[in-house]
């Protein structure tokens, strides 16, 4: 089986979602042909360590990354607060992104060379996958996170963190390619009940939900093994 793992975050040095989607494609690609696509921020790294057994393709579209990136930061006044507020601009960085990893690939996806396009990152299920609508091969989106509200009486709490942008969050949900991204995907992964709760209720039943991280055998190992 050949994959393409779309993957803007891949990175064994940064914490967090580029670790877990570098470990992630890593185990895959033990599995399955694999290539690659991230982020052209991660080319130092990924030039020195690899990613396992698979393919690395660099994507770059800087032109929107890096403007967007210091506006974003401007606006929330840092990297600190106002998450949703980032989250909410990073639409244009993810959509040219995957507009420039299609037209790397569009003639190989066509032709039938890749048996499953997996978007991987970003893994937040408010940004979209425009490539879910354009590629005939099956697509898979995930693992998905995020959606969980904010509980009763912390609303002290949310303006103390900018969480302004959360009140009118639902929003995210009329943005271009959203729809296409869960209709057209084959298999959606989410990893909470709240997640999945979040998606349009027609697509719930192509939905499994499947936690986005687990454990590393060659750092935990299982009791039997000891």
């Amino acid at each position: 089986m050949r994959v393409l793992i779309l993957s803007e975050s891949c990175n064994p040095e940064w914490p967090s979602l580029p670790i877990v989607a570098y470990n992630a494609s890593k185990a895959i690609a033990d599995h399955a042909d694999v290539v690659v696509a991230t982020h052209v921020r991660n080319r130092p790294v990924l030039e020195r360590t690899g990613v396992g057994k698979a393919q690395v393709v660099f994507i770059d579209n800087e032109y929107i990354a890096a403007p967007m990136s210091k506006l974003s930061n401007k606006i929330r006044g840092g990297t600190d607060y106002a998450w949703t507020l980032a989250v909410a601009m990073a639409w244009p960085d993810q959509v040219t992104f995957e507009w420039e990893a299609w037209k790397r690939f569009r003639d190989e996806i066509k032709r039938g060379q890749f048996d499953v396009v997996h978007r991987m990152t970003p893994m937040s299920p408010t940004l979209p996958s425009p490539m879910a609508g354009w590629s005939p091969t099956p697509f898979i989106v995930g693992p998905i996170n995020g959606g969980l509200p904010w509980p009763p009486g912390f609303e002290s709490e949310m303006r103390r963190e900018r969480e302004y942008l959360r009140y009118i969050r639902g929003a995210y949900k009329w943005l271009p390619f959203y729809r296409s991204t869960y209709q057209k995907s084959r298999v959606i992964l989410a990893s909470f009940k709240h997640t999945i709760d979040d998606l349009p209720t027609n697509v719930r039943d192509k939905t499994i939900d499947f936690p986005e991280v687990g454990i590393d055998p060659n750092v935990f190992a299982w009791p039997g093994d000891r």
